[in-house]
């Protein structure tokens, strides 16, 4: 009878560990969030991000294909104003959009609408956004970058 107990706890811990494992997964940012010099770029992704240690700035591609002009990639320098400091990061939202943060007051969002002739990017910030931050991105801001934001009304 104790070994049927032993293996139904077993079995009860089995399940709650594979229930916490899904969902810590959920949660997971690894490959969506940068915080040291150098790329990334995943296979399930149509973002490309370089961060430079040598003028501390970014370049963010998005790699398409479409009907009438094959495939490529466009890219987006960091504004000139836009230097990563103490703090800096950068986010991989979803495949529209990427979130770059110096380490001060400038957010930085790069969105992008795919469309039969290619992509579409728009770039916002620092503080005005079309849509609400992730809260990736709103836990890792200092309080003044986070109340600086607005978020356009349609």
């Amino acid at each position: 009878m104790k070994h049927i107990h032993l293996i139904a706890i077993a079995g009860l811990f089995l399940c709650l560990g594979s229930l916490r494992a899904q969902e810590s997964s959920t949660n997971d940012l690894s490959g969506r969030l940068m915080t040291t010099f150098g790329e990334i770029s995943r296979s399930d992704s149509p973002w490309t991000v370089r961060m430079s240690a040598a003028d501390l700035t970014f370049q963010i591609s998005y790699h398409f294909v479409s009907d009438i002009n094959g495939s490529g990639a466009a890219s987006v320098s960091s504004p000139a104003d836009w230097r990563a400091r103490s703090g800096w990061f950068v986010f991989v939202e979803n495949n529209e959009r990427v979130w770059a943060y110096d380490g001060d007051t400038n957010l930085f969002l790069l969105a992008a609408k795919s469309s039969k002739l290619g992509p579409t990017c728009t770039s916002y910030g620092y503080h005005t956004f079309p849509c609400p931050v992730p809260d990736a991105v709103l836990t890792r801001l200092t309080p003044e970058a986070r109340g600086a934001i607005k978020i356009e009304k349609k």
